[in-house]
């Protein structure tokens, strides 16, 4: 099995292209992540870009996390081991109404695209089902609006990436 690298590109600024997404402020990130690498490339790109992140490797620990800590937004996979994602975003959601807090804004970020998954996960609490892969631009643009429909359309046709995807995220 060949490895998974990530390759980034510049080019000059494309004219015809959407104007940049304002730089979003830092924020407190929860990440929710099994798979090592992913969680890695991940945490590394939103560090880099000044935001503080959090890391939990399953269900239960996520939870821990957010019911310790506010946070902004957590990017959560749904195939997670102790208990799924749907599980760790309805525990969160119930968390945020008993402490009376500002709920955060809740991502999944997996490999299941099937409409019953991204129905589960609107159910379970989430605000916005991204499958995977998913460019730096709609990660940042997600970052940088707290209107998560304006990305709807974001996650059902692929966008022209300025550079490549980064597998696995």
């Amino acid at each position: 099995m060949e490895p998974n690298h990530t390759q980034f590109t510049s080019s000059a600024p494309d004219r015809d292209a959407a104007p940049a997404l304002p730089a979003p402020r830092a924020q407190s990130v929860l990440l929710v992540e099994d798979n090592d690498d992913s969680r890695t490339m991940l945490s590394l790109f939103l560090s880099m870009e000044a935001h503080r992140v959090h890391e939990a490797t399953n269900g239960p620990d996520g939870v821990a996390a957010a019911i310790a800590q506010q946070f902004d937004v957590a990017f959560i996979d749904i195939g997670l081991s102790g208990f799924d994602g749907f599980e760790v975003a309805r525990q969160i959601r119930a968390a945020e109404a008993q402490q009376r807090r500002a709920p955060a804004r809740l991502i999944a970020l997996t490999g299941y695209s099937r409409e019953d998954y991204q129905r589960r996960s609107v159910e379970a609490g989430f605000n916005l089902h991204l499958v995977k892969p998913v460019d730096i631009e709609t990660i940042t643009g997600v970052l940088a609006t707290t209107d998560l429909t304006t990305l709807s359309r974001a996650t059902r046709e692929p966008a022209a990436p300025r550079c490549q995807e980064m597998p696995g995220l």
